[in-house]
This record gives structure tokens, sequence and C-alpha cells, in this order.
């Protein structure tokens, strides 16, 4: 079959599992030839099951794929997290995210800053955290300074190039509660990629960001955060928006490439630069 996705995360990808069900190799919800075949009406039969109505047929869902199917369809209610908004950067970037971010900054604890340099740059704003530290080519590294010097209990780490919306900040902030009081430690939110303000291929995407204070990052590049799977989950209700233009997205294969053997991932690339079917976008 061509052009086919979850019907929950939207994920291309599936472990073939027998007599021709298929596994979102995400989500890991399930599914048979012919509830794959119809994503609208395999989407309404799962968010119907999250509200109660028996699990419809066709549908398999594991522990873990139940778990990302409640977070996808919880909304803002129980245990609240603090959060702290935080970002690696470097200097030129700094006051754009400040500026991106400033109409979602009371929503969390504070915002936290480590910018790739040898002493802060500006003066930071009310509510704000500038620090300082050289980035040496070591994107795990930084990122794990940067989570050492975290006060709240979670923290929401995004690129100068990302941004949520008020309501998917909102969400975020909600996750965290839930993923903490099921003693989680990691949610990762899907991210939406514009390349030239086009909706590019390239979904879920997902980014392992919103995370308890004690997770740590591994990989010079390419980072990702130690974590058990058992203790993971996806928050698709929140997703990250992502700009880049064409040139950058060439430009950052080759940066990559460069710091690691395998780092360019060209196969990404592809998806970035080919825009999302038409038939999806309800989905995202």
């Amino acid at each position: 079959m061509d052009d086919v996705r979850c019907p929950l995360c939207c994920n291309a990808g599936f472990h073939d599992r027998p007599n021709g069900w298929r596994e979102c190799t995400h989500c890991e919800v399930a599914y048979d030839a012919a509830t794959i075949a119809r994503p609208e009406e395999t989407r309404l039969a799962l968010f119907t099951h999250a509200d109660g109505e028996a699990l419809a047929a066709g549908i398999a869902l594991g522990k873990a794929a139940a778990r990302n199917l409640a977070f996808a369809t919880a909304r803002r209610a129980g245990e609240q997290a603090s959060v702290t908004l935080a970002a690696i950067a470097r200097p030129p970037e700094l006051a754009h995210f400040l500026d991106a971010t400033a109409a979602m900054a009371a929503l969390f604890s504070e915002r936290l800053i480590v910018v790739d340099a040898d002493q802060p740059v500006m003066d930071a704003p009310d509510g704000v955290r500038v620090l300082a530290r050289p980035m040496a080519g070591d994107f795990a590294a930084q990122r794990n300074f940067l989570m050492d010097a975290v006060a709240s209990d979670w923290v929401l780490q995004l690129d100068t190039d990302e941004t949520l919306t008020m309501a998917c900040a909102g969400q975020a902030i909600a996750l965290a509660g839930r993923a903490q009081a099921l003693g989680l430690r990691a949610v990762g939110l899907p991210r939406r990629s514009h390349v030239d303000g086009v909706l590019a291929s390239l979904y879920p995407d997902i980014q392992y960001r919103l995370l308890h204070r004690d997770v740590r990052f591994a990989g010079v590049v390419h980072e990702r955060p130690v974590v058990p799977f058992e203790d993971t989950t996806l928050g698709l209700s929140a997703p990250i928006d992502h700009m880049l233009s064409r040139q950058r997205v060439l430009e950052r294969s080759l940066q990559y490439g460069a710091m690691a053997e395998g780092g360019e991932r060209l196969q990404d690339e592809a998806a970035l630069l080919e825009p999302m079917p038409e038939r999806w976008m309800a989905f995202l």
C-alpha cells in the first residue's frame, strides 16, 4: 500500500506482524489490513475508545500503545508539575528565542538559556536565566549542563528555531503533570517542520524534550535522553513547530555529517524537502 501512515500518530513506519497486521514503530498501535486502509474511521475509533467505548475490531493496543493513546487524548486536568522552558543557543539566536517565547513565559517556572559563549552575552530580563558555556561541538554535554541548572521538576527544551502555540505550551505542562503522576521521566513530542513555510512529510519526528530534571543526554550530535523505554511516553497533543529554510536543511546535513559518522541523516533530509501529502494534514 502506498502513502500509509498510522491513524493515531501519522507515522509512516511499521513493523510487519503475523496475519497481515502492522504495528506503528512510534506509538505501537497495531492494525489489520482493512483497518489501516481506513485511517479517518480508525482514528475516530481510537478516540472514542479513549472516551470509554469498546475497542474496535482490527486494532490492538499493548501497554505502551494504550498509554500513548491516553496521552494523545488527554486534556488539561489532574496533577500539575513545575516546568522550565529552556534552550541551548548561539549568541545571535538569544534575542529571537526570548521574543518568540515571551507570550508563553508566564506559563513556565522560568526561562533558562545556555549560550555557546565564554560569558553571558546580555542582562537577563525578569523570569529568565542566561548561562554561558562553550559547546565545543558536543550537543549532549551542552544539554546536560542545562539540565544541571534546572530548578523545577520538569523541563521543556526547545531549539531556537522551534516554538509552540500557547495551547500546546499549556498542554505540554499538563502532560508533565500526568507523566509525573505515573512515575514517567520523558515525554516525546511530535515536531512539525515547516521548510520555507511548507509543512514537510517528516512527521511525527518525535523529540524527547519534555523531561524530568534528573534525565541526562548522550550523543555528540542527534543527542538523545538516556531513559528506559518503560519510563517514557508520547505526548502527541503538544506538537513543536520547527521553522527551517531549504538552505538550512542542506547546511545542517553537512554540519552534522562532519560532527559524527552517519550524522547527516540523508533520509531525514529527503523527508524534510518533501511536502506532507494533503490527505494527512487533518491528522496533525
